[in-house]
């Protein structure tokens, strides 16, 4: 059931192809003990697509928040807001507080990747900022 679904807790590598671009994902968890992984990879990205838990925002918004301190001010944001289809989601208005200080590109997407709503308007923002 996808309401049951955990954080991650490791990391992983994958590569997809986008169009004619082949795009190298880095799944890492928001957990504290990852953040010294996500200083090395945002050294070297040329964006980042971070995915909130709708139903669990207080707990990622701190996450965002530090993943923010580690990039180049020009690397764009993508933040999928994502379990949009659940009752108690928080709507992508509610992270207007913790990004209206961004000078960097950012956006905000509502999604639901099991239903695979918003990921294609998502990708969509991002590609032209790369």
């Amino acid at each position: 059931m996808v309401g049951d679904t955990v954080p991650t807790m490791g990391f992983d590598k994958c590569r997809v192809f986008f169009g004619h671009a082949a795009v190298d994902l880095y799944d890492t968890g928001g957990v504290a003990e990852m953040h010294v992984v996500w200083n090395t990879l945002a050294r070297d990205a040329h964006a980042v697509i971070f995915v909130v838990d709708a139903t669990r925002l207080s707990q990622s918004t701190s996450s965002l928040s530090e993943m923010n301190r580690y990039l180049y001010s020009a690397t764009p944001i993508l933040i999928f807001l994502n379990k949009q289809d659940l009752p108690n989601a928080a709507a992508p208005s509610h992270l207007q507080g913790l990004t209206q200080r961004w000078t960097r590109p950012f956006a905000v997407f509502g999604s639901s990747f099991a239903a695979s709503e918003g990921l294609n308007a998502g990708l969509e923002w991002l590609l032209p900022h790369l």
